[in-house]
């Protein structure tokens, strides 16, 4: 049965304002979540024994439905209130996958035009009511069988059978699921029929169309793969998903699951691939069984459209207590006036393990501090780095340090989601350290040992630039690398260098998403969001080489709008002033050494002196993070 919204009921239910009153959401100095790795002991430990082991930090991010992987039911959902009951001041985030959804679980609330399909082929023999069906199909170069590993490779694919109306379009109100069993070498496909038992479709020759799932996983243990979802948004979609799904999900985290404070959304991104990597096929985004004419652009848009709206219909059917976070890399979401924050996983990118995207990192968190929905809250997942093939690499102990110390910089909360020698979630050894410095007394602060001077640049010139290219932020993989369009102009011979850049963009036309701008070279590269209203953002580079300084915007139809660019020869750490104590992060391979000139922009908020105490310089480690407390004055 599908789901359908009592809007009178739905505009009567009461939530608690839990947001307002949760931990994770105070001034506070370290602010802590537990992750997914919760979920297999809320399926078997008894109540009072998971609630006891996992309430020690500010909150949980884990699954409750059985929407990617399954096992969940009554007993986790009465755990997941009774942990709720016991903490009220810790947030629960539902994790959520936004990509794709397990068939049964779907059936609350999706049809079958809700989902994504590569492009099919007509079905040229008979189908008749039988378990299993071997076709005559059209062109069989419409199916694959992609190889997987793991149990992945227990998972078959699964197809969908339209009927035809008479005039030859599709008639998305008369299908069926089924799943791909083989492809034959005369041209036939066998399937498994009915799999989601609706029922079998009975058609004669060339009055049915069949078409591909674009699918992921599975994730779990089970042999079922996840079905994306459609979230192409034409001008003529025939399709529901974004108020559908959006629906559903208010529903219930207004009624049995209303202890859940919000919800993270998991691979939501804003563009989608036109070609699945392992496939042979393009997608059919307008699901009229015909192949698609549209541009790199068009595919763009469309799909930023429909997840737009998704997102703006849950926000509008949710209460406004609840949190909707979602992923947050530069190709993941931009839309601050929807989300109330980010998640970055394996900050600041997944096999970052020097974290030579560390400026990226910190300009990606501070936009979305700056410009998310209040109240705004957006983590960091402290996770083990991996190779190429799944090979995990050790993280040395300063480089979680660090990672940790950028999450309190920038106002984030710290998911720790490895045991570093065996040491427990919740007593890494730099936890403590930084809980007890009190409340928070400034924002992040950049400190350089130089003095900034006002940048000048140029447009590229075939000398300058143009062999430089930049790659698209964008996931679709249609999209072209693209050129810088203007240089900095440097300093002879530099090398080390800090770039502070204060701009915004304009346009005749309002932005309804930020750009991402580009700085860099062919060499190294670096990152801001940029939007509507001015934010500045901050770029370092140890060693330059003689490299040129270009830079760019992802988008040619937004101009940028510069309010400051100005740079110095120097290196940058990031500062933050607490009650108790400062915090200074450093990312570069050597030390520091700042003078009471560059430390001035702490004098608003601590006495220069009580840092310095009567040296002439502060030293701060390199690659590391350095706390210095106050000395308690005698009385």
């Amino acid at each position: 049965m599908k789901f359908i919204l009592n809007l009178i009921g739905f505009a009567l239910f009461t939530t608690s304002s839990f947001a307002a009153e949760l931990d994770v959401l105070e001034d506070k100095p370290l602010k802590q979540l537990y992750f997914r790795y919760t979920e297999g002991s809320l399926k078997t430990l008894e109540q009072d024994k998971w609630i006891k082991r996992w309430g020690k930090l500010d909150g949980i991010v884990l699954k409750a439905w059985n929407e990617e992987v399954t096992g969940f039911n009554s007993k986790t959902k009465a755990t997941l209130a009774a942990f709720k009951s016991m903490y009220p001041e810790q947030a629960l985030l539902l994790h959520f996958n936004g990509r794709g959804v397990l068939p049964e679980f779907a059936a609350n609330y999706a049809n079958a035009i809700d989902f994504l399909y590569f492009l099919g082929t007509d079905v040229t023999s008979t189908l008749n009511d039988e378990h299993t069906s071997t076709l005559k199909v059209k062109n069989a170069n419409a199916f694959s069988l992609h190889r997987r590993k793991k149990n992945h490779n227990a998972a078959k694919e699964d197809v969908v059978i339209v009927k035809k109306k008479p005039d030859g379009s599709l008639n998305w109100d008369i299908t069926e699921h089924a799943k791909l069993l083989s492809i034959n070498s005369d041209g036939t496909i066998t399937l498994q029929r009915d799999l989601l038992g609706t029922g079998k479709l009975t058609l004669k020759a060339n009055q049915a169309y069949i078409a591909q799932h674009v699918a992921r996983g599975p994730f779990g243990k089970g042999k079922q793969r996840l079905w994306e979802y459609n979230w192409f948004k034409f001008d003529n979609s025939p399709h529901n998903i974004f108020h559908a799904l959006p629906t559903f999900m208010a529903e219930e985290l207004t009624t049995d699951y209303k202890f859940f404070d919000g919800v993270e959304f998991d691979v939501l991104t804003e563009t989608h691939r036109t070609m699945r990597f392992g496939y042979p096929m393009l997608i059919d985004a307008d699901a009229n069984g015909y192949k698609d004419d549209f541009s790199t652009e068009a595919y763009n848009n469309a799909h930023r459209s429909g997840i737009y709206t998704f997102l703006a219909n849950l926000r509008k059917f949710l209460p406004s207590d609840k949190l909707i976070l979602a992923d947050g890399d530069f190709q993941h979401q931009k839309a601050t006036w929807l989300l109330n924050g980010i998640e970055s996983e394996r900050w600041p990118a997944r096999r970052d393990t020097e974290l030579k995207q560390w400026s990226d990192g910190i300009n990606r968190h501070m936009f979305w501090n700056e410009f998310a929905q209040a109240p705004k809250l957006s983590y960091f997942k402290v996770a083990e780095f991996f190779a190429p093939g799944r090979v995990p690499i050790d993280m040395p102990a300063n480089i979680r340090r660090l990672i940790v110390a950028a999450g309190v910089l920038t106002d984030s909360a710290i998911i720790p989601a490895f045991k570093p020698n065996g040491v427990p979630f919740h007593r890494w050894p730099e936890f403590r350290k930084l809980k007890n410095l009190g409340a928070p007394k400034s924002g992040l602060i950049t400190l350089v040992e130089k003095p900034f001077k006002t940048a000048t640049y140029e447009k590229t010139t075939d000398k300058k630039g143009k062999a430089i290219s930049f790659e698209s932020p964008l996931l679709n993989n249609g999209d072209p690398d693209f050129p810088p369009s203007h240089c900095l102009v440097l300093p002879e011979g530099t090398e080390a260098l800090t770039v502070k850049l204060t701009a915004a963009l304009k346009s005749e036309k309002s932005h309804s998403y930020p750009s991402t701008f580009y700085i860099g070279n062919n060499e190294t590269l670096q990152r801001a969001f940029l939007g509507e209203k001015p934010f500045t953002a901050w770029f370092s580079w140890e060693k330059l080489n003689g490299k040129p300084l270009c830079f760019a915007l992802s988008e040619p139809k937004h101009q940028l709008k510069v309010e400051e660019i100005s740079l110095t020869e120097s290196l940058k750490v990031e500062a933050k002033v607490f009650e108790k104590g400062v915090l200074i992060a450093n990312n570069n391979n050597s030390s520091l050494k700042l003078d009471s000139k560059a430390l001035a922009p702490l004098e608003q908020h601590v006495g220069i002196n009580k840092l310095l105490r009567n040296k002439t310089h502060l030293i701060v480690p390199a690659k590391d993070m350095m706390i210095i407390r106050y000395k308690k004055e005698a009385q």
